[in-house]
């Protein structure tokens, strides 16, 4: 039975009984008014006034049984809202026990569990700015002013004498996610990458971040897939939940600071949904996230944004 339909029978429940009850007390009070005076020696008057209060009575134990009824009714309703609450419970906590197992269960390199996803942030920032870094020499190599080494060190990988020589370009690079190639060249990159990403506006980082996203997904979809599934299924349905604010509540507090930034980037990428999206928002999910790790390399200024929270919600409608 729906809480709505338990409501509406409640409600008739009550409306009777009261009905009965004021109608009661109405015939009594009219009873008297009319016929009130001496006690009567006729005993004929006595059997009327009997069948009259006789009816009386037996209304009163109508309403009597519409209130047992309706505290019948009450203790079902609250042992099935228990019950459900029970399962909701349960259910929850299989789901975070099931998370919690799939966030130990990974592994980069020697890393394991929490400390594989900080290995993996790592990897997400170096290639967002080496991304954002080889899109600028690529775009700009005609007319290439500073960070002479960066352009060098490019020039030199892209020249390279080899079989592949027709595909090593920067075009190439980009659009088949090799970046992961030139992270030897970090050191020369991350200066130059840093100061393009003080220019660019918020649909551009979105842009970037979503590439950066799918070539973090595809070189670690064997491990990265499962866990974000994981996730979506356990958000899905606790958004069923009575009590779901407080269970949101615990499911964050779960979540690590670099959790959170892969989370961010898998909210952009193209295995995004907008169930994903909507979801990720009404959980709050972001609540917590560091706006060092998000917009470390970001100026605030061009940004035009005051807080980190504003930041991303205009980064998730991108």
């Amino acid at each position: 039975m729906s809480q709505e339909k338990t409501e509406k029978g409640n409600s008739k429940l009550k409306i009777a009984m009261y009905a009965i009850l004021i109608f009661s007390s109405l015939m009594l009070i009219f009873y008297c008014g009319w016929f009130w005076g001496k006690p009567s020696d006729d005993s004929g008057d006595w059997g009327s006034f009997g069948s009259y209060f006789g009816s009386i009575t037996g209304l009163l134990a109508f309403a009597g049984v519409l209130y047992t009824a309706w505290q019948s009714e009450q203790r079902a309703n609250k042992a099935e809202e228990e019950l459900a609450r029970r399962e909701e419970r349960d259910l929850f906590f299989k789901l975070l026990d099931l998370y919690q197992r799939q966030v130990d269960s990974i592994s980069v390199g020697n890393d394991k569990g929490t400390i594989s996803f900080k290995e993996l942030t790592v990897k997400v920032n170096q290639y967002m700015i080496s991304y954002v870094a080889l899109e600028g020499y690529r775009d700009n190599k005609k007319n290439f002013k500073g960070y002479n080494q960066f352009f060098n060190q490019m020039v030199t990988y892209f020249s390279v004498s080899s079989v592949d020589a027709p595909h090593r370009n920067a075009d190439f690079c980009l659009k088949n996610g090799d970046i992961s190639d030139i992270l030897s060249y970090y050191f020369y990159a991350e200066t130059y990458g840093i100061d393009i990403m003080k220019t660019i506006n918020i649909e551009e980082i979105s842009q970037k971040m979503k590439c950066v996203a799918d070539i973090i997904y595809n070189e670690f979809e064997h491990l990265l897939g499962q866990y974000y599934r994981t996730i979506f299924y356990l958000l899905h349905l606790t958004s069923g939940f009575k009590q779901k604010t407080e269970y949101y509540k615990i499911f964050r507090s779960q979540l690590s600071r670099y959790e959170l930034l892969l989370l961010l980037y898998n909210a952009v990428s193209s295995q995004s949904t907008d169930e994903v999206k909507l979801l990720y928002k009404e959980c709050d999910l972001f609540n917590n996230i560091n706006a060092d790790d998000v917009l470390g390399y970001v100026n605030w200024n061009m940004k035009g944004e005051n807080n980190v929270s504003a930041f991303i919600d205009r980064l998730l409608d991108c």
